[in-house]
């Protein structure tokens, strides 16, 4: 909205009216996804489109789906995974609270005549040691870490545990990375 104010001298005056707004994770970090798709919508032409392709963060690859964890004790195992779990479960992280049919309903709430696809997808994944670093490491600021979720359910010796079994298993190896992207095709009604 700024950058359109600095070019049209006013709030969008002067701004020709679009035909298509086009955007790959455009409302990803979104807190009000509603208000982010109003917005657009007042930036389309009377016939415009909107077309949003958003992956679900919430429907992303589980790491510890990825190993074998009869290695790890059992109750370890299942905390580790509630843990990774409630990483996405979240309500305060506009990331993590929203699942593909929260946008259509967004964009509906947007007064958009929308329609959603999704479809899941699987990229291959070279685990190198930096990437387990990146999960590992604590973070010096920002957002939280892998590690840093983690570390609200396990102590850092079971960490250090998850973090050997990731390295003995993974590294090295590419990995199928799963995840879904949600289609948003909008118009006005």
């Amino acid at each position: 909205p700024l950058f359109l104010q600095l070019q049209g001298g006013g709030h969008f005056h002067g701004v020709p009216a679009f035909d298509a707004v086009v955007g790959y994770n455009a409302l990803i970090d979104e807190a009000d996804k509603a208000a982010a798709l109003h917005l657009l919508a007042g930036l389309l032409a009377a016939d415009g489109v909107i077309s949003l392709a958003e992956r679900v963060p919430g429907e992303t690859q589980r790491i510890y789906r990825l190993v074998d964890t009869a290695k790890l004790a059992p109750d370890l195992a299942a905390r580790w995974a509630a843990a990774e779990e409630a990483i996405y479960a979240r309500t305060d992280d506009p990331l993590t609270n929203w699942a593909a049919p929260d946008l259509l309903a967004a964009a509906q709430a947007a007064g958009l005549g929308a329609e959603l696809q999704t479809e899941e997808d699987a990229t291959d994944l070279q685990v190198t040691a930096a990437l387990i670093d990146r999960w590992f490491t604590p973070a010096k600021e920002g957002k939280p870490s892998y590690a840093d979720h983690l570390a609200v359910e396990l102590a850092p010796e079971e960490i250090a545990a998850i973090r050997t079994l990731c390295e003995s298993q993974l590294l090295g190896q590419t990995v199928a990375w799963r995840g879904v992207t949600a289609y948003l095709t909008a118009r006005m009604v």
